[in-house]
């Protein structure tokens, strides 16, 4: 499911043109140009209950600037957000059963440069 995120997080006509090309990491590079997206954390449990496979995965995407203000940040999040409320996966690997947005949160990095905003996601799965 990552890289379904992530490729649908590097095609989003207004997300990229917000950012700029090749701005979406899974892993930064060092020489990472601001702003940029990187997907923090994806976490999968089981929810199964009974025959029936299903997982949630939890989903931590952060959108890094280091615009003078958080307004960046949170534009760029917000962006963010409709991508995921609107995601669909590839034929033949999991089907989206629901989506739950849980927040944003916006942060300061302890460097004092750099402002990051926090996008958090539940997606409940099973098996297409």
């Amino acid at each position: 499911m990552g890289g379904a995120i992530q490729s649908a997080l590097r095609v989003d006509a207004p997300l990229l043109a917000a950012l700029g090309p090749d701005r979406v990491h899974d892993e930064p590079p060092a020489n990472a140009v601001y702003p940029f997206v990187s997907i923090d954390q994806l976490e999968e449990r089981n929810d199964a209950n009974g025959a029936a496979k299903a997982w949630v995965m939890f989903v931590s995407i952060r959108v890094w600037s280091r615009a003078a203000s958080s307004l960046e940040a949170r534009e760029l999040a917000g962006l963010v957000v409709d991508v995921l409320d609107g995601l669909a996966l590839p034929a033949g690997s999991y089907e989206i059963n629901w989506r739950d947005y849980q927040r944003t949160r916006t942060l300061r990095d302890p460097s004092g440069k750099t402002r990051f905003a926090l996008v958090e996601f539940e997606f409940g799965l099973t098996r297409a």
